[in-house]
């Protein structure tokens, strides 16, 4: 009896805890953190493309990586304008001319907000929205793609949805998973959306900006009766609160569904300890991507002590 309520009262110390921390760091963030921290940005001229895609990009050395680079060339034969927002303030001159052809914008600004403030600023800075038929958020976290991208930027429009992504989970609730999503202009051009980017904040806990953006922005537009689905959408299982189809089921979906990505999360930490040693094979296997690309960057990065990418 002792023992259950000892449990209970931890318990509930926990999730106070927990709340109280997400609380203050809503509020904080409410108050102090409403700008979105720019430090510069660089605009190009290029034809008008279909779809404007926003990335969002991190690296420890401060450089545009090689897998990088090859990824923002496909979303840019997708028929993409690219707003690139990266964190590295110190990002040099010989790194921007990495991408000056590929990207309609390169904004810097301060690392505050993980993705969610990368996508909201690059949203801010884009004053022509209704150009364009879709709206792509993806980000750095990502190696690939291994396959056609139109494979998943044209699937939302064949199964008639609103908001669709590579992947999507019903861990905690269901929502698209926010390192690939698209919009269709229908969402995008409504006042909803709008209301709910009004309402993000440059957070500063990693599960916070989980719970409250990536899951919270799936189910706002769910209650307002937008349609969401994905191109590797994951089925509802008995322990689909723990599944994770991008780390969980990666091998699976590259063969069996033509999943263009691998997450560097999965290949570097493995958190869930499923089968990963066969990557490069299975890989080479079904696509022509050179995989050394994800080999040389994590050898670079993984050399680095005690710089962690917050992204997974």
């Amino acid at each position: 009896m002792l023992k259950t309520i000892i449990i209970k009262i931890i318990y509930c110390t926990r999730s106070i805890f927990h709340i109280s921390r997400y609380l203050l760091d809503a509020i904080y963030s409410n108050f102090f953190h409403k700008k979105n921290l720019p430090v510069s940005c660089y605009h190009f001229t290029h034809p008008l493309k279909k779809n404007l895609c926003i990335f969002s990009h991190f690296d420890p050395n401060n450089i545009i990586d090689s897998y990088v680079v090859y990824y923002l060339h496909k979303l840019s034969q997708c028929d993409c304008d690219i707003i690139f927002v990266s964190t590295c303030v110190n990002l040099s001159d010989i790194e921007k001319n990495k991408i000056k052809d590929i990207c309609k914008k390169i904004i810097i600004k301060k690392n505050r907000g993980l993705d969610f403030g990368a996508y909201k600023h690059g949203l801010i800075t884009e004053e022509n929205l209704d150009n364009y038929e879709k709206l792509i958020f993806t980000n750095d976290s990502i190696y690939g793609p291994f396959f056609n991208l139109n494979n998943i930027i044209s699937y939302g429009e064949k199964h008639h949805l609103d908001m669709w992504g590579a992947t999507d989970s019903y861990m905690i609730k269901y929502h698209i998973q926010s390192y690939f999503i698209v919009f269709s202009r229908s969402l995008f051009l409504h006042p909803l959306f709008k209301k709910f980017w009004n309402r993000v904040y440059n957070l500063g806990l990693k599960n916070n900006i989980i719970i409250r953006y990536e899951i919270g922005m799936s189910q706002y537009f769910l209650k307002h009766g937008f349609k969401l689905s994905a191109y590797c959408s994951c089925p509802i299982l008995e322990n689909h609160m723990n599944h994770d189809p991008s780390h969980h089921s990666w091998d699976k979906l590259i063969l069996n569904d033509q999943y263009p990505f691998i997450k560097r999360m999965l290949i570097r930490n493995n958190p869930h300890q499923v089968k990963i040693h066969h990557w490069r094979e299975l890989i080479n296997k079904v696509s022509q991507f050179d995989t050394d690309l994800i080999t040389k960057h994590l050898e670079r990065t993984s050399s680095i002590p005690g710089k962690k990418h917050a992204k997974s």
